[in-house]
């Protein structure tokens, strides 16, 4: 079923092709379908969706490019997973699903249109809550920092045998829900913020933790008072180019947003006063004001929330849904139907997960995703077995552009390929050239270029081509 499914996907651009070529559009049928399959790439499939349960089967949906969703369980993944994530590990192209299971390590899986085939990343079994993907080491290759509960957090490292070597990095026997990754003091490396909940009686602050770029990280709790957080998301909240976190907080704490200072500090204050007990945190820009609004998936018979950016700190918040009870347990956002706006997705208590559409505005119209009952613990999106991951893009000579979506910048990863990239032209997908520019350390700058899709040409300092007709796309 998956697999015929994903070959209609991958079809239309020739369908349509071929319909105008008939209609004697002859010389202009090459160049339209290649601008229509880089098109399919990274709008028209629209994402494939992957939710973890708790005890049991995982439901994968397969996305027909325009939001009509086919979902199915998957039986050989029945766990007590607590968490997802999609990202290309192993360099070829193809996002893999990271899952952390209770009580067991967590497990690396591919070939997900033929059933799981899944590896354990370390042998230690402690209650993994949460992970987030970034390049510790800088050699080109997407590490994991994993959030522990009732220990030490880990600190994974990708080797070139595509397995990880993971060991503890700090001392914090808390117990850590949830990370993201980010560069928090802008030297160029991604560093991880924790959320920790506490352990029993104990609250615990949460941490932010910076990357030296060698595989070693150096942590320090929040000054402000943030305790008892389950979820953190990063955004830009207050439009000054610094990237901003949301904690959702549980056992009665208000939810936070703390803003960036550029050097690794923030400064935090409350964003509602009605948000308590969140499980689950979504950044996007969903009413396209080109600023990052915030979903809130809460528990405990608490309506679901969305927080809109003001962009000046303050948030303008109002339910979801609010004839909807949901006990929700995570969220994720993205653009499921291709229609150039943020959707959401809910996983919920002893309930099917719940597809939100967005009319472009951040208005929502809500519909099940599926039959599926039981506890759904957290959803991630991806691309099956496409040659375009949605974390990073790998070209065959080894370059990669990473992130991947991005927004202000992204960095050229030259892994086989000896000459050093020294100059970048940028083009939309009609072919005419947007930006030239010369690099600076490695990295691309995209000030100025309107949100969308655009094709990379990297070049070496005597003008060969190091990497060509990289897909590349600008979230804003």
């Amino acid at each position: 079923m998956p697999q015929e499914l994903l070959k209609a996907a991958d079809a239309w651009p020739l369908v349509v092709c071929i319909l105008i070529c008939t209609l004697g559009f002859m010389k202009k049928c090459l160049l339209l379908y290649l601008f229509l399959l880089a098109y399919s790439f990274t709008y028209g499939q629209g994402l494939d969706i992957y939710v973890v349960t708790q005890g049991d089967p995982d439901i994968l949906c397969l996305n027909d490019g325009l939001g009509n969703l086919q979902c199915d369980t998957l039986s050989d993944s029945g766990a007590l997973a607590l968490s997802v994530l999609a990202a290309d590990f192993d360099g070829d192209g193809r996002d893999d699903i990271l899952r952390t299971v209770f009580g067991r390590p967590s497990e690396l899986c591919s070939g997900i249109d033929g059933g799981l085939d899944c590896n354990l990343i370390s042998t230690d079994a402690s209650v993994t809550y949460g992970a987030t993907a970034f390049d510790a080491d800088s050699d080109g290759d997407l590490d994991l920092a994993l959030a522990i509960g009732f220990g030490p957090n880990l600190l994974c490292i990708n080797t070139e045998a595509d397995t990880f070597a993971c060991a503890p990095f700090d001392d914090d026997n808390s117990t850590t829900l949830d990370a993201v990754s980010f560069d928090a003091n802008g030297d160029g490396h991604e560093d991880v913020i924790y959320a920790n909940r506490g352990n029993g009686g104990v609250t615990q602050a949460n941490v932010v933790c910076l990357s030296d770029g060698a595989g070693l990280l150096s942590c320090t709790p929040f000054a402000d008072d943030t305790t008892r957080s389950f979820t953190v998301a990063a955004g830009d909240f207050n439009t000054d180019g610094i990237t901003d976190v949301v904690f959702g907080n549980g056992d009665e704490q208000l939810n936070r947003v703390c803003f960036g200072r550029g050097d690794g500090s923030f400064v935090c204050r409350l964003i509602d006063t009605s948000l308590r007990d969140t499980r689950g945190v979504a950044v996007a820009d969903f009413d396209q004001d080109g600023i990052d609004d915030i979903v809130f998936a809460n528990s405990s018979l608490q309506v679901n929330r969305i927080c809109f950016s003001n962009g000046d700190s303050t948030f303008l918040c109002q339910d979801l849904a609010p004839n909807l009870t949901l006990n929700s347990t995570g969220t994720g956002a993205h653009d499921i139907d291709a229609d150039g706006d943020q959707d959401i997705i809910f996983t919920n208590f002893n309930r099917t997960p719940l597809l939100g559409l967005n009319d472009g505005e951040g208005n929502f119209t809500f519909e099940n995703l599926g039959t599926f009952a039981g506890t759904l613990n957290d959803v991630a999106f991806f691309r099956l077995d496409r040659t375009t991951s949605t974390h990073t893009i790998h070209s065959p000579s080894g370059i990669q552009l990473f992130p991947n979506p991005t927004k202000n910048r992204v960095y050229i990863l030259n892994k086989q390929d000896r000459r050093a990239p020294q100059q970048a032209e940028i083009y939309n997908m009609l072919g005419q050239l947007c930006q030239r520019q010369y690099l600076d350390g490695g990295t691309i700058q995209l000030g100025g270029l309107a949100a969308g899709a655009y094709l990379v040409r990297i070049m070496a300092n005597d003008g060969s081509i190091i990497g060509i007709n990289r897909i590349l796309r600008v979230d804003h």
